[in-house]
């Protein structure tokens, strides 16, 4: 079977706007938008799941996992929805906070994929977190590892944040062996811009913790499940 679609280019406007195209929700991911849905399609399983290790945080108690094809999923945030009104965004500009977790099966070697864009009232990519996918080979430890990022000093005018993550198995199993995904959230900090005059977005890098409680903030604007 050979491997599913990989993610394409951003364009200039993004293409997760309003009206772009139609999405598939599955019954369990209301809060999602499918955007690739290859292979045996996304599924939602129980922790700790075949191969699989338990959560850090015993809270948790699902998980998403993905497919032998590219299977990814999205949630486009309204700032102002959220209550985050445009001067507050435009001058204060509070840091923004991006977390995901992901495992692979200890039998399976995956991809993992996440992308993360500040966007304006017209979906127009201000800022943007897009890492190297993560290639994890078969017979690893399953170990669930969480991906961060924080935003800062990002350009005035962020009226949306874009959030997508997902992946694919590296054997082409059929069933359910691709990255398991669970517990994302996009947190808005207290703490203001170091500069008060707009600014280009900070040099970006990704933070992988392995074995790390994640915070359960209830303020997160992302609905996981």
């Amino acid at each position: 079977m050979p491997p599913g679609p990989r993610p394409q280019e951003v364009p200039t406007r993004h293409p997760a706007a309003p009206g772009d195209y139609a999405a598939k929700i599955a019954k369990d991911m209301n809060s999602w938008q499918i955007d690739s849905n290859e292979g045996d399609e996304w599924k939602v399983e129980s922790l700790p799941g075949e191969h699989g290790k338990n959560f850090p945080d015993s809270r948790v108690k699902k998980y998403f996992v993905t497919s032998f094809g590219m299977c990814l999923k999205s949630q486009m945030i309204d700032l102002k929805a959220e209550g985050y009104w445009e001067e507050l965004m435009d001058t204060f500009r509070p840091e923004i906070v991006v977390k995901d977790w992901f495992a692979p099966r200890a039998d399976c070697g995956c991809t993992y994929h996440l992308r993360v864009h500040l966007t304006s009232a017209n979906y127009i990519v201000l800022a943007s977190f897009d890492p190297p996918p993560v290639t994890i080979e078969q017979w690893n430890d399953a170990t669930w590892k969480e991906v961060s990022h924080t935003f800062s000093d990002y350009p005035p005018g962020v009226r949306h944040i874009f959030f997508q993550h997902g992946g694919q198995d590296t054997q082409f199993w059929k069933g359910w062996y691709g990255p398991r995904v669970t517990n994302s959230s996009i947190i808005i900090s207290h703490r203001p811009a170091k500069n008060p005059a707009p600014a280009r977005p900070l040099p970006e890098d990704t933070v992988v913790i392995e074995g790390k409680h994640p915070a359960l903030d209830p303020e997160s604007l992302l609905d996981f499940f």
